[in-house]
């Protein structure tokens, strides 16, 4: 029982997810000590006028476009190269540990729980079955006696109700 109450406790699952949740942030902080380089690929297209100029008279002079295409390959570095991240690290690996701190107090908390509500279940059971085996024929031969003893003029009424009376209380305390 104690194994099955621990899987299906919502707040166990909560603080387990939690604690999921915090080991990925800091697997993420992790990540990003390296800085990212990035790398791109493209062509690119020049253009450049070139013309004949000079003369004094305005004179229409030939103009040629030339158009030049490159491939061209770019890296980038961010810096500053010695920033790896160290606090965002330090700040997730303690919300980690503190997840996993709570998880395991709330664990405890469910488990104490569950072994008194065992136990008290138990003892109930217990109870139930002395209750079933002996108080109640019990009583139940004392009321068929003290009624016997009242037809023959032996007990008095208040006797007669007195033993009903902690029939019923003791049958209401089983029932209970």
């Amino acid at each position: 029982f104690l194994d099955y109450g621990l899987l299906r406790r919502p707040e166990l699952l909560a603080a387990q997810s939690n604690v999921e949740a915090r080991q990925n942030a800091a697997r993420l902080a992790r990540s990003f000590r390296f800085p990212n380089v990035t790398l791109g690929a493209g062509i690119e297209q020049q253009s450049s006028i070139i013309g004949v100029g000079g003369a004094s008279p305005p004179v229409t002079l030939p103009v040629f476009l030339r158009r030049e295409r490159q491939l061209a390959f770019r890296a980038t570095v961010p810096l500053p190269l010695f920033n790896r991240n160290q606090g965002n690290i330090v700040g997730a690996d303690y919300e980690r540990r503190a997840a996993e701190e709570t998880a395991a107090y709330l664990r405890s908390v469910v488990t104490g729980q569950i072994s008194a509500a065992l136990s008290n279940y138990r003892s109930r059971v217990i109870t139930r079955a002395l209750y079933e085996s002996s108080i109640l024929p019990q009583l139940q031969k004392n009321l068929d006696a003290i009624i016997e003893a009242y037809r023959l003029g032996n007990e008095s009424i208040f006797a007669v109700i007195q033993v009903q009376r902690t029939y019923v209380e003791t049958r209401h305390e089983y029932l209970q």
